[in-house]
């Protein structure tokens, strides 16, 4: 155990150091220009909810987007067309439709929050008013040059009040430093009794997780400032009144299962770290890797304010584990 252990940042219980990660490879650039010396991010696990986060972090949103590169997320953009980016678009349609299930038929208000380039939204049906939240300069020109259906907005001060019947957060909530942004948005501009569907955020207590340590490709240190877990999320959630509908893990009849050769590299790679030997193969899709969940906005339900209270309480009395 080391001395001064940090207070997780979500439950406030005590955490653990989990492992030394070593910065994003995709990030060597970003790294090398801003932050030079930088060679480990130590890692640390709560004892309570399972969230990982780095201890000492760098000291805010600003100082943690110098790690973004122009190599980043290159994937992402709409002009490269390669396997990746299609798998991408095949899951996108599959996150929406599992969205469906628990919408009501007709107009659907949604904002994407961290919209990117847009290509979330574009995947959601014609008939919705498709909103996207987005700070990125040259991702805001793009949407707004190749999607006149999509409305971008860049400052919270744009939001319209309680107009949106769902907010997404697609592989989004890992990379913020803190979460007063987004729940300023969601409380200024969520209609009461919405829902907030967070898809593609990676599970701290995924079975690649617990055996992989520091070579588990879902750290992307420090780019994934926060390492979720289910626990993490609804605990976050429910501190803001939202009450878990959803908890699902992606994988079975996806554009990433390759069963066979996942299970087979996964089970070879446990074999190795009970014998203390080197682990391969690691970046690979496995069961448990991604969390799917949706929250739906339960103020002013029963005695809401008796409810926080109560709540408040028993998260403060629960005992370590």
């Amino acid at each position: 155990m080391r001395k001064n252990q940090p207070k997780c940042v979500i439950c406030s219980a005590s955490s653990r150091f989990w492992s030394a990660v070593p910065p994003y490879r995709g990030s060597q650039q970003a790294t090398s220009k801003s932050q030079r010396g930088t060679k480990v991010f130590n890692l640390y696990k709560c004892d309570r909810c399972g969230h990982g986060f780095f201890y000492p972090g760098v000291r805010g949103q600003k100082e943690l987007d110098r790690f973004y590169d122009e190599g980043y997320a290159h994937d992402y953009h709409p002009d490269v067309k390669n396997e990746s980016f299609v798998k991408r678009h095949k899951q996108y349609r599959l996150d929406v439709s599992h969205i469906q299930d628990f919408l009501p038929a007709g107009n659907i208000s949604v904002l994407d929050f961290g919209c990117a380039t847009g290509q979330f939204l574009n995947a959601m049906p014609d008939h919705w008013r498709k909103n996207g939240f987005e700070v990125n300069k040259f991702e805001i020109e793009y949407v707004k040059k190749n999607y006149g259906n999509i409305r971008i907005l860049s400052d919270i001060r744009q939001l319209p009040k309680q107009t949106f019947d769902l907010i997404t957060l697609r592989g989004v909530i890992e990379h913020l430093f803190d979460f007063n942004n987004l729940f300023s948005v969601i409380e200024e501009s969520l209609k009461k009794g919405g829902m907030v569907y967070i898809c593609a955020t990676p599970d701290f207590n995924s079975p690649c997780s617990v055996v992989y340590k520091a070579q588990w490709n879902q750290i992307g240190a420090p780019l994934h400032y926060h390492q979720f877990t289910a626990a993490s999320l609804a605990i976050l959630f429910a501190k803001h009144h939202f009450g878990l509908k959803v908890l699902r893990y992606d994988y079975l009849d996806t554009p990433y299962e390759h069963f066979e050769d996942d299970a087979s590299k996964f089970v070879d790679n446990v074999n190795s770290a009970l014998k203390n030997q080197t682990l391969r193969a690691t970046d690979h899709a496995y069961p448990g890797t991604m969390i799917t969940m949706l929250f739906k906005d339960i103020k002013g339900i029963s005695q809401d304010a008796q409810y926080a209270g109560i709540s408040q309480n028993v998260l403060s009395e629960t005992p370590a584990v």
